[in-house]
């Protein structure tokens, strides 16, 4: 039972990671950032624009990385289900013996 409860954490774990809203902050910071390099570089169209497509540049940004975490966890869950798989079988032997 020690082993399922483990198998528990770890997925909670990987899901609550793949939730992350730290995402969506880096994406702000990013653009932010790179609007600043281009007005202190004296790039005025470019930070015009950088300006103004703000909010659509940093939801992008802030999709994909959702999407590479999501992908990752997804990869990090199915590895975690490939090794739980036979523990979790000899459990579910042992409760049938048990009941």
């Amino acid at each position: 039972m020690a082993q399922l409860q483990n198998y528990a954490q770890q997925i909670a774990a990987i899901t609550s990671g793949a939730n992350a809203t730290w995402i969506a902050d880096d994406a702000k910071n990013a653009t932010t950032n790179v609007s600043t390099l281009l007005a202190d570089a004296g790039d005025k169209a470019s930070s015009q624009l950088m300006t103004s497509h703000a909010g659509v540049i940093e939801k992008a940004v802030s999709a994909l990385g959702q999407a590479i975490i999501s992908n990752e966890s997804a990869k990090e869950l199915q590895t975690l289900a490939n090794a739980a798989k036979d523990p979790i079988a000899k459990i579910a032997d042992m409760i049938k013996q048990v009941t």
